[in-house]
């Protein structure tokens, strides 16, 4: 083990520098790479040894329902240590003060300090010298980062700065890792519930025998694919924007359905964001409203205009569809049978309650009233 002191020389002192450097660097560069934690974890070990000439380096994750702190990754312990090993959160163990305090505990030769317990482990591996930091960020500590050495070592300023500043870098590299994490399973429950959707559309459209009940599954798909669009490249996984979302539903919608029929679709959506859940289900009913209109409220060659609404007024959203065709559309809700079945469940999910002007001629008109401030 080597350590800085008063008579190195500024050759050997430019070596050291350049040699933790380079551990950061190449520690930034595996943890991008790492998709597993025990990676990332062994990762940050392997070049902290490498920087500070030590034997021995562990990780040590807190463990809430043991209130201990289990060796996660380590370098030069005996096999076994690894997944197994634990130590007690006190103030008399190093690593439990360390994860206790949030500060840095340095020990010279733990064999003759009355503050700490000399554990058997330390004990079985001949460790004389530690130093213990937090790895910790803001309303977080994740563990420990520890140092060993089995020589006697007065560690001094820097490398125990150096520790600091490494387990801060791990830090962040911990918490962005568990982050995707959280995010991934996040997004792998809002797929499983928007797959649900889609089925009970089949099921419905299989049930009905209507010959055209393909294409309305697939239009129904095709409006969940462009919510999960919209959270492509951001972190802000739960949340997606009406405004670009509906907008892009309705272009969709003009080039798969209308094509070159001279009927127009426009959009005056409000910029607000709500919850992917709830995004698509009003993209669902939109999708649906719009749909009836394009196919049952216009003849064959006849124009006309289909407008989306989204506005917000004292925390409500109101999504509205109208067309001026001259036949009332499927989802007219003064002939019963004829309007979807799935549109009033899914105005439920949203707690709000979809209705039809009846007075709106000519064509049709919905208005979706929901509250935007709760689920």
């Amino acid at each position: 083990m080597s350590s800085t002191s008063d008579t190195e020389s500024p050759e050997e002192a430019l070596r050291r520098s350049v040699q933790r450097q380079e551990a950061i660097v190449r520690f930034g560069t595996r943890a991008l790479a790492a998709r597993d934690l025990d990676v990332l974890l062994q990762h940050a070990v392997e070049e902290a040894a490498t920087a500070l000439d030590v034997e021995h380096v562990k990780i040590l994750e807190y463990r809430p329902a043991t209130e201990d702190l289990l060796v996660r990754a380590g370098v030069g312990w005996k096999e076994g240590t690894v997944g197994h090993e634990a130590f007690p959160v006190h103030l008399r163990s190093p690593p439990g003060r360390a994860f206790l305090t949030r500060e840095p505990i340095c020990i010279d030769d733990i064999r003759q300090n009355e503050e700490f317990d000399y554990s058997g482990f330390l004990r079985d591996h001949g460790v004389t010298s530690l130093v213990d930091v937090p790895i910790a960020w803001e309303g977080c500590t994740y563990g420990v980062l520890e140092i060993d050495s089995r020589s006697f070592t007065d560690f001094q300023d820097d490398t125990i700065h150096f520790l600091q500043g490494f387990a801060q870098f791990l830090a962040a590299a911990i918490q962005r890792k568990q982050e995707r994490e959280v995010l991934f399973r996040e997004l792998q429950h809002r797929i499983k519930n928007s797959l649900q959707m889609v089925s009970a559309l089949l099921r419905l459209e299989q049930r009905k025998g209507d010959p055209s009940g393909f294409d309305r599954a697939n239009e129904a798909v095709q409006a969940i694919s462009l919510a999960y669009d919209q959270l492509q490249g951001s972190w802000e996984i739960g949340q997606v924007s009406l405004e670009e979302y509906l907008g892009k539903l309705c272009s969709r919608i003009i080039a798969s359905l209308i094509g070159s029929r001279p009927v127009q679709v426009e959009s005056e959506i409000d910029p607000v964001r709500v919850d992917f859940d709830k995004a698509v289900v009003l993209g669902l009913i939109a999708n649906e409203l719009v749909t009836n209109s394009v196919r049952h409220a216009f003849r064959k060659e006849e124009a006309g205009v289909i407008r989306v609404t989204l506005h917000v007024k004292d925390g409500e959203g109101l999504l509205g569809v109208e067309d001026d065709g001259q036949r009332a559309s499927a989802g007219d809700q003064t002939k019963p049978g004829v309007v979807s079945r799935l549109l009033p469940a899914m105005a439920r999910q949203l707690e709000g309650v979809l209705e039809c002007d009846t007075e709106h001629r000519p064509g049709t008109r919905h208005v979706l009233r929901f509250p935007l401030s709760r689920q």
